[in-house]
């Protein structure tokens, strides 16, 4: 004997479209007040922890230094140096001519023999750009002009050497 039974499953009671609408605007409420903060206070820990404090140093060393842009006349025009403070530094081999411009700009140039590489941080950011390629003296116009220049995003591991042997230069010669 086979008896069917009869199932009484409810479909629950209906939720209204105001009700609806209302658990809706209470997340989103809800979201804008945890979440949208929570984004913001991590985008500022982020941008915080992008700035890098050596180039900070750096610009103040290079303002309260008397600077010796007789030195530097010869690299100006080719590196777009003209009316920032300028600093050369000589150490034989190489020299290093560090620029800081009105609006925080950073130009470092490592210049050995025949090649250079720059890099330049524009108002203090970590983000760092580097130039590099070959240099000649002209001396009739007695200018150093670059040429076969290469624009470098720290891809290359000898741009970054470049920066990681500067920086070792001025903590042993400045302390910074």
């Amino acid at each position: 004997m086979n008896r069917t039974r009869k199932a009484n499953a409810g479909a629950g009671n209906a939720i209204s479209l105001e009700d609806a609408l209302s658990i809706m605007v209470v997340i989103f409420v809800l979201f804008f007040l945890f979440l949208v903060p929570l984004v913001n206070m991590d985008i500022a820990r982020l941008e915080l922890a992008q700035k890098d404090t050596y180039w900070v140093e750096l610009a103040q060393w290079i303002e309260n230094h008397p600077g010796t842009p007789d030195k530097a006349i010869s690299y100006v025009n080719n590196f777009g140096l003209k009316n920032q403070k300028i600093v050369v530094s000589d150490l034989g081999d190489k020299k290093y001519i560090e620029s800081l411009s009105d609006k925080g700009d950073l130009t470092v140039i490592m210049h050995n023999g025949s090649k250079y590489i720059s890099l330049m941080v524009k108002e203090y950011s970590s983000v760092v750009t580097y130039r590099y390629g070959n240099i000649s003296w002209s001396e009739k116009e007695r200018e150093w002009f670059a040429f076969n220049s290469h624009i470098d995003y720290g891809e290359k591991e000898f741009t970054r050497e470049m920066q990681e042997e500067y920086r070792l230069w001025t903590r042993k010669q400045r302390g910074f």
